[in-house]
């Protein structure tokens, strides 16, 4: 059922999206429709509530508009974007001198985060930068994130394994 009033002339499948009864796998597919032209889902993003553009954007799999939400979102948005298994290494490179540590830790889960951004993680002097470049290799969790799985379920057993 969708619970808010879609903005006039929306493409169908971003009526979709607003649909909270479909899978999230389905409210992704219908996000990142090819027929959608990049300047619909841009204002429609806009649109969105912040709640709802989070959601939305660990959902998009469209590069330029992740760089520009890299470049222009708040920090939770910036966060999501680092995250996103989606976003391209140069976007990555970028935020990797991002002023918010929690922007700097999501960067360590990225599969597209390539050696030399993680060998500038690596130098950052944030603690929490630190725990989380030591979670993605030293834990199945993180092992799986890395590898873009973003459904992972969290078993001590299996860091017992990687040790």
């Amino acid at each position: 059922m969708i619970d808010e009033q879609p903005p006039y002339g929306l493409p169908a499948a971003l009526v979709r999206f607003l649909d909270r009864q479909l899978e999230l796998d389905e409210r992704a597919a219908a996000l990142n429709d090819p027929d959608v032209p990049s300047s619909a889902l841009r204002a429609f993003l806009f649109s969105l509530s912040p709640d709802r553009r989070e959601v939305a954007l660990s959902m998009c799999e469209k590069p330029s508009l992740l760089a520009e939400w890299a470049a222009r979102g708040n920090v939770d948005e910036r966060v999501i974007v680092a995250f996103n298994p989606h976003t391209p290494s140069a976007v990555l490179r970028r935020l990797v001198g991002d002023p918010a540590p929690r922007v700097r830790m999501q960067i360590a889960f990225n599969p597209n985060s390539e050696p030399d951004v993680l060998a500038e993680l690596l130098l950052d002097p944030d603690p929490v930068v630190e725990e989380a470049i030591t979670c993605a290799f030293d834990t199945y969790a993180g092992h799986q994130l890395r590898a873009g799985v973003r459904t992972v379920e969290f078993e001590e057993e299996r860091d017992d394994e990687l040790r």
